[in-house]
């Protein structure tokens, strides 16, 4: 049913050029499996079993440790403070310089 959808997310990450670590907001076993076995990512790592909304999260998952965050099938079950969510995703990324 989903298959889909992550082989669209993987074009877009191949399409970017993106390589290195990930954080998969909420992901599963399975999607942490497709992403290592179809993309061109280094590693995946599954952020589950926290609030995305309200828990300060990505201490857990590691702060400024990924090069970029999947975060699909998760913003539509929001309701508390999506933003809280955004916020933490941007912790977890690496800095770019220049």
């Amino acid at each position: 049913m989903h298959a889909g959808r992550f082989a669209y997310i993987v074009r877009c990450l191949d399409a970017i050029g993106v390589s290195g670590s990930c954080l998969d907001v909420a992901g599963t076993a399975m999607t942490k499996m497709l992403f290592e076995a179809m993309s061109r990512l280094s590693a995946v790592t599954v952020a589950d079993d926290f609030d995305v909304e309200m828990d300060d999260w990505v201490d857990r998952f590691g702060a400024g440790a990924f090069d970029v965050a999947v975060y699909s099938e998760v913003i539509e079950h929001l309701s508390a403070d999506p933003s809280k969510s955004i916020h933490e995703i941007n912790r977890s990324l690496k800095m770019v310089d220049g």
